[in-house]
């Protein structure tokens, strides 16, 4: 598939002129004129497609309206989206085009198995009879869904019977089958050689000709190239089907997980000005704790053994901090001194969350897109409110962005202690500033007073880490909230790292430091046995008594 641009004004086809291809609206728009008619198609919309099909010249003109960038198809391809589908999805698009009360077959298919029906000279002249053939085209869609689902149900239930009785009759073969099954679905092209290096963290493809990879917080061109933007759009279709999500024209923008857990974030054209734009946080296949962030030099030993504690005790945290500080390696690590007999519920836009306890129900949310209707979205504050009923003791969000924050403040302040989210913040004081504002989305029209207080007594601990300017990510300050003095909610650090300078290679040097404040909550610290570790941590020695 190739991409042509036009400037405003200019003639994409003549009426009468041979049809050789169809066009799809990257950008702007396109005015097509028959009969002394005229109607608009925009950005997502194909025409001039049904002429090419039926082998007959072009039924109108059509002209650039303005900048218009369009995609072009060839014959075989237009057929492929219409035709290419089981023989009983053919009868109802067939079906559709059949009843529409257009003459001159002005009927245009969308790329992704939908119907989009442009205005025409006859849709000007009836109302009635507009809002009678696009409740067919709907009907037609309704019914067309249900084919599909219920042959995906069928195909999903021979396969299953397929396999259960090949494993049973020849299990090395499937086992062959399996692995060049998954090699299948898994290969990403020019990328899979990045995907399997273990020292990248990030991968950001930016079109078709550039691709960066992040190594120790640094980034690099890699000089990897795609064949061209198709080959990159290709790659994102493959990932985000593998986890039942899609990406289109009419929603050209996605949030996606690999198989392994790696974050995704797709963006197409027209949204994605050169190229489509591929962002993968790579989930490590090393298993990161504590230990090994105090050994990497994230940590200090004291300040490993006190977020130790402070998983161990249940303890309300927030980790804040930027894009790519490390905020989800690092709840993961806290989140590994949860007690094996406790229930933990996980809730994510996308599951990359890694917990090792043997009871976890991990939830993920879904986005609307087209071709859903609206009340089958399901969003962050949905999954947290569900959480609330599924009898957890623990609830882990992945990140809070809007109004969830609410939900996730009242779980810590009914009985759920211990939960844990992420928020995108530069400070602890700023990360309290975030969730006033988030909670304030909410539109609950909670005073002030009362919204900060609910948040003091929700919260134990704001956990902030940081990527600094060398490319090293460390924990910048461990802070406590202590309460309320009179309209602010007050707080203290326990620890923070100072900077002292750098080495011969860049690389900032520092001390973890701790404040010398005891925490308010140690006599919760005593209570689940956890002194001799934050006697670790402080490098005092505390009284038996608390």
């Amino acid at each position: 598939m190739t991409v042509r641009s036009f400037a405003a004004g200019d003639v994409i086809y003549k009426e009468g002129d041979p049809c050789t291809t169809a066009f799809v609206v990257l950008s702007g728009e396109v005015e097509l004129t028959h009969n002394g008619q005229s109607y608009i198609v925009g950005a997502g919309e194909i025409f001039g497609e049904i002429s090419l099909i039926q082998a007959e010249p072009h039924h109108g003109t059509a002209t650039a309206r303005s900048a218009v960038s369009v995609q072009v198809l060839s014959e075989a391809q237009v057929e492929e989206l219409v035709y290419e589908s089981p023989p009983e999805i053919q009868k109802i698009i067939k079906n559709i085009s059949k009843h529409t009360p257009f003459k001159d077959g002005t009927v245009a298919m969308s790329t992704t198995a939908s119907a989009h029906v442009p205005h025409s000279p006859q849709m000007a002249a009836s109302t009635a009879d507009q809002s009678q053939m696009m409740l067919r085209v709907v009907e037609g869609l309704e019914r067309m869904t249900q084919q599909i689902e219920k042959r995906c149900e069928l195909m999903e239930y021979k396969l299953g019977r397929l396999s259960a009785e090949a494993a049973h009759d020849n299990a090395p073969a499937v086992e062959v089958l399996t692995k060049e099954l998954i090699s299948k679905l898994t290969d990403l092209g020019p990328i899979m050689p990045l995907l399997e290096d273990d020292t990248i963290n990030d991968i950001l493809i930016n079109g078709p000709d550039h691709i960066f990879v992040e190594r120790k917080g640094l980034l690099e061109e890699t000089g990897i190239k795609f064949s061209d933007d198709s080959q990159v759009l290709a790659v994102a279709e493959k990932i985000v089907k593998a986890v039942g999500r899609k990406i289109d024209l009419k929603r050209p923008l996605v949030d996606a997980r690999l198989l392994d857990g790696s974050r995704v974030n797709i963006i197409a054209p027209p949204l994605a000005v050169d190229g489509t734009t591929i962002s993968i946080r790579k989930f490590s296949k090393k298993k990161i704790t504590l230990d090994v962030m105090k050994d990497g030099g994230n940590t200090s030993p004291g300040l490993s053994e006190f977020l130790k504690v402070v998983g161990r005790c249940r303890l309300n945290v927030v980790v804040s901090g930027g894009t790519g500080s490390g905020k989800t390696t690092l709840l993961n690590a806290i989140s590994q001194y949860i007690d094996p007999t406790e229930r933990v519920v996980t809730i994510e836009d996308a599951a990359e969350l890694q917990l090792q306890q043997p009871h976890v129900i991990r939830l993920e949310t879904r986005p609307y897109h087209m071709g859903m209707r609206r009340e089958e979205e399901v969003s962050m504050r949905d999954l947290v409110k569900n959480a609330l009923r599924m009898r957890p003791d623990r609830i882990l969000v992945g990140e809070v962005r809007g109004p969830e924050a609410f939900d996730m403040m009242q779980a810590m302040n009914t009985g759920h202690e211990g939960s844990l989210t992420t928020v995108h913040a530069n400070h602890p004081r700023d990360a309290l500033s975030r969730l006033e504002n988030m909670i304030s989305m909410a539109d609950l029209q909670i005073p002030m007073k009362s919204l900060r207080y609910q948040i003091a007594s929700a919260l134990h601990v704001i956990v902030q880490i940081s990527r600094m300017r060398d490319g090293h990510r460390r924990v910048t300050y461990v802070s406590e909230v202590v309460g309320m003095e009179g309209d602010m909610v007050t707080m203290h650090d326990l620890f923070n790292f100072t900077p002292t300078g750098e080495d011969e290679k860049g690389k900032i040097l520092g001390e973890f430091k701790w404040s010398g404040i005891m925490p308010r909550f140690i006599r919760r610290v005593a209570y689940y046995g956890e002194v001799p570790r934050l006697e670790a941590a402080f490098g005092v020695k505390l009284p038996k008594n608390l």
